[in-house]
């Protein structure tokens, strides 16, 4: 029971704490942008990867401001501003771990806990003291993070009057953190100290369960990946695959397919735009092989031959596309949507054929001409 003299804190204040827990995060996440935007990983800050760590945050803040209401108001029972003091100390605490594994993943483009069996906080320490500019950068990131913190808080006292019908605010930190459960983030977009928790219980609970026959990426590609597709739904990456090949992000758009296919090896539109990129390069081979492959795997999709049928005529090979033709005929599957590249290579056959021929005709009269003389 409370016996001291000076007024209790009450809810307000621990809502001013979670606010101002809040805004530091956000900052924390438009750090880690702006250095992973600067060092080239990352083509642009405020883009929906980033709008995502600031929904990310919010549910942990929220969570934590749950998490702290019991402790606030029984240490605030106990002891007049005990629990305010309790939970601005979490709550710092928090950050400056945040903050360490932000400047980690800056570091290694791979957030602590990624591989569960080298998981070393000890590896950590390590890894930033190679480092003296990214670790000089974090302290001085932290310096600010704090700062901010308090500056948040008392800025909230301004607008007291707000905050003082926000007692139902636990249940709105509630209901935020259930949706930002149903956000499937990545660790460019995660809380850092919320990723490490859940990956070390899930890969525990998983035992760990391997990945071997997944192609592997490097930190960086990783990095830039989950800056561009936060979610598990790959038609919505094959999209995004395909606006950057149109663009002529050719290597972008070719990174992002391999990453699909390494995750849905039977992506059949991923792998034609992966066929068609490689024809726009100019390396017709490995395009013809990739559409090839496709085919025999869907020989009923009809934007598989269609593709293959461009590639040919950019390549000028029309015996190939003569072949592919009569393959078509044989399957007996609609054509209508390619009857416009069936004509043009029929077409390009019969002038290649007649200029063939017409050079044989010259060639022969030559030949005539010479055994006269």
């Amino acid at each position: 029971m409370n016996i001291s003299d000076t007024p209790r804190y009450t809810l307000k204040q621990h809502t001013r704490l979670i606010i101002a827990f809040f805004g530091a995060l956000a900052l924390l996440s438009m750090y880690q942008y702006i250095v992973l935007y600067a060092m080239g990983v990352l083509d642009a800050i405020l883009s929906i990867s980033f709008f995502l760590a600031i929904v990310h945050h919010l549910g942990y803040a929220s969570i934590a401001g749950l998490i702290c209401v019991p402790l606030f108001n029984f240490l605030e029972n106990w002891r007049s501003r005990m629990g305010f003091k309790a939970v601005a100390g979490i709550l710092l605490g928090l950050l400056i771990v945040e903050t360490f594994l932000v400047g980690y993943y800056i570091l290694t483009l791979s957030p602590l806990g990624y591989d569960i069996e080298s998981f070393s906080f000890i590896n950590m320490a390590t890894e930033m003291s190679t480092s003296w500019h990214t670790l000089i950068f974090t302290i001085l990131a932290l310096g600010l993070i704090i700062w901010m913190f308090r500056r948040i808080y008392l800025l909230t006292k301004k607008h007291y009057h707000h905050i003082a019908k926000m007692y139902p605010f636990t249940i709105i930190l509630f209901s935020v953190f259930v949706a930002t459960l149903f956000l499937d983030g990545k660790p460019i977009n995660q809380n850092k100290t919320q990723y490490l928790t859940i990956n070390l219980f899930e890969k525990a609970r998983k035992n760990s369960q391997s990945a071997r026959g997944k192609e592997e990426f490097e930190n960086k590609e990783i990095v830039w990946i989950n800056s561009v597709f936060s979610g598990k739904n790959c038609d919505k990456a094959y999209l995004t695959a395909k606006d950057l090949a149109y663009d002529k992000e050719y290597d972008k758009s070719l990174l992002l397919s391999r990453y699909i296919l390494s995750e849905v090896p039977d992506h059949i539109d991923t792998k034609i735009l992966m066929g068609r990129i490689n024809a726009w390069n100019g390396d017709y081979n490995k395009s013809i092989s990739i559409l090839k492959g496709c085919i025999k795997t869907n020989p009923d999709y009809i934007d598989a031959y269609s593709a293959l049928l461009d590639v040919y005529y950019w390549s000028d090979r029309n015996e190939d596309a003569k072949e592919l033709l009569e393959i078509i005929g044989r399957t007996g599957i609609p054509i209508k949507e390619i009857e416009d590249k069936i004509a043009r290579a029929r077409l390009q056959y019969a002038q290649k054929a007649s200029k063939s021929a017409q050079r044989d005709t010259n060639k022969t009269e030559a030949q005539i001409v010479s055994a006269e003389q």
